[in-house]
C-alpha cells in the first residue's frame, strides 16, 4: 500500500469517527431530558378571580377605587360609573408578572429609584401596596417596592395607573341596560327617526378627563332615559374633531368623524 492510499484510508477513518461522535452526541441530547431554568416567582400569589377591590393612588390626582359587583366592575371613587372590562384585565396582569430581580431596601436610597416619596401605587384587596418607581434605563423594567423589597418587573400598567380616572369609563355614551326615551338636540340640528338609535349604539374612540373651565362647550344635547334620568352631553369642538363632554363625570368622549352626522344631523 503506497502513501496516497494510506492517507486516504486514514481520512476515511477519521470521518467515520467524527460521524459516530456526532450521532452519539445527538442520541445523548435526545435521550436525556433538558434541564429547565428555575421559574421566576410571580409578583403576588393572588388569583385574579379573587380580586374584589382595586385601589390606585396618584400623588397629583384623586385616588381611584374600583369595586367588583358580581361579574362587572364599577368605579366608586372619585366617580361612580361602570368601568371598561379591558382596563381591569390589564391591571390584573400585574398579579403574575415575574420578578426579574430582588433587593432588600436596607441601605438603599429609595429616592434614587423614585420609590420615595410615594407617587403611584396600586393595592389589590387588602394585600400589601405595590409602589411604582422609575424604569431601569437599560432593561426598561420597572422598579417597584413591596414590603421591604425593591423588585424589578416587566409591566404594562404604569400608563394606565397615571391616566385620568375618565380613561376607565366605558366608551358607550348610554349606560348598559338603559334605553333612550327622548333626545333633544340643540338649535341648528334636526333629529331624525333613527337618531336615538344612533346615540344608543355609538361608542367613543377614546375617553379623557375634561375641565369645562378650560374647554368651554358650545351647546348641549339632552338625552332622556327610560328610567327618568337625563344625561347631558355638551358639544366641544377641537378644530375638525367632535368631542362630547359630560360635566357630571368631568369626562370628554371623542367621536369618530364618520359618526358626526349620525349624532348631530342638520
Amino acid at each position: 500500500m503506497d502513501f496516497t492510499q494510506l492517507a486516504m484510508k486514514n481520512r476515511l477513518l477519521i470521518n467515520a469517527l467524527l460521524l459516530l461522535l456526532l450521532v452519539g452526541l445527538g442520541l445523548f441530547v435526545w435521550l436525556n431530558p433538558h434541564t429547565d431554568k428555575p421559574q421566576k416567582q410571580p409578583l403576588t400569589q393572588l388569583n385574579e378571580h379573587d380580586v374584589q377591590v382595586i385601589k390606585i393612588h396618584r400623588a397629583d390626582k384623586p385616588d381611584i377605587v374600583l369595586q367588583k359587583q358580581k361579574s362587572k366592575w364599577e368605579m366608586t371613587s372619585p366617580y361612580y360609573f361602570d368601568v371598561a372590562s379591558h382596563k381591569v384585565k390589564l391591571l390584573l396582569t400585574l398579579l403574575h408578572e415575574p420578578i426579574n430581580a430582588e433587593y432588600s431596601i436596607e441601605g438603599k436610597n429609595l429616592e434614587q429609584y423614585q420609590l420615595s416619596p410615594e407617587k403611584v401605587s396600586i393595592q389589590f384587596n387588602d394585600e400589601d401596596k405595590i409602589i411604582f418607581g422609575m424604569s431601569n434605563p437599560i432593561s426598561y423594567d420597572r422598579y417597584i417596592r413591596r414590603n421591604n423589597k425593591i423588585l424589578l418587573i416587566s409591566e404594562t400598567v404604569y400608563s394606565t395607573l397615571t391616566a385620568d380616572a375618565a380613561s376607565f369609563f366605558k366608551i358607550n355614551l348610554i349606560p348598559k341596560g338603559r334605553q333612550i326615551a327622548k333626545i333633544e338636540l340643540p338649535k341648528g340640528y334636526q333629529s331624525k327617526d333613527d337618531t336615538p338609535v344612533k346615540w344608543q349604539l355609538i361608542q367613543a374612540v377614546q375617553v379623557f378627563g375634561w375641565n369645562p373651565d378650560e374647554e368651554p362647550s358650545q351647546a348641549v344635547v339632552h338625552i332622556h332615559l327610560d328610567n327618568g334620568d337625563t344625561i347631558d352631553y355638551e358639544i366641544i369642538q377641537h378644530e375638525s374633531e367632535l368631542w362630547l363632554g359630560n360635566r357630571k363625570l368631568q369626562a370628554k368622549y371623542q367621536i369618530a368623524d364618520e359618526n358626526r352626522e349620525d349624532l348631530l344631523p342638520r
